[in-house]
């Protein structure tokens, strides 16, 4: 537990608007709730949403006051913890990789289709360099080590995070805007990966 006695909650995530919008959603819940310590572990690009996240927190939606009606602690302000990742973040990562032209892809299976497009699908998936993929997930690590938070919460696009939550054989929670297909399909069954719902 914190020494401030709120139990920590850490987010990890990429900086991306699209993927990083559900856990700035959650942040702001739980900072509008006021009852556990709130850290955000992302690339640069994500820092200044961060501190508007807090600085709204402290002139909250809730009169002139921090405190959510659904507050039970003490009524002050809560701020999001922001902690860095090094290295770039997964769009600049893909322009190392060719920019945003190499998703581009004629249509159909073969040739210059989907098939073209399947061949480099893991340099988009995971778009960084080996060196910049280790630093950001020793990294991950450290913040966890140091940290030492109740509850860890992972985008499934921040994979560096899933490997230290993994490395360091923490439980951690999957937060992402995908749909099930994109994420967790894989852990189906045989069959159960063929049935149309949900999709």
């Amino acid at each position: 537990m914190a020494i401030s006695g709120k139990k920590k909650v850490l987010l990890m995530t990429c900086s991306e608007y699209g993927q990083s919008n559900v856990v700035l959603a959650l942040a702001d819940e739980l900072l509008a709730r006021n009852q556990v310590s709130v850290h955000v572990a992302s690339f640069a690009a994500l820092k200044p949403r961060i501190s508007e996240l807090s600085a709204a927190s402290t002139t909250s939606a809730y009169g002139n006051t921090s405190q959510s009606p659904l507050s039970t602690a003490p009524n002050h302000a809560s701020v999001a913890e922001f902690h860095l990742l090094p290295g770039p973040s997964m769009v600049d990562g893909l322009m190392f990789n060719g920019g945003l032209s190499t998703l581009e892809h004629a249509p159909g299976l073969r040739a210059g289709g989907a098939m073209k497009a399947f061949s480099y699908a893991h340099d988009v998936l995971i778009p960084w360099k080996a060196a910049d993929y280790l630093a950001t997930c020793e990294t991950c690590m450290k913040i966890i080590e140091d940290l030492k938070p109740d509850l860890i919460v992972v985008d499934t696009l921040l994979s560096q995070g899933v490997d230290a939550c993994r490395n360091l054989g923490r439980s951690y929670m999957i937060i992402t805007p995908l749909g099930i297909n994109e994420t967790a399909k894989y852990a189906l069954t045989r069959w159960g990966s063929k049935l149309r719902y949900p999709q």
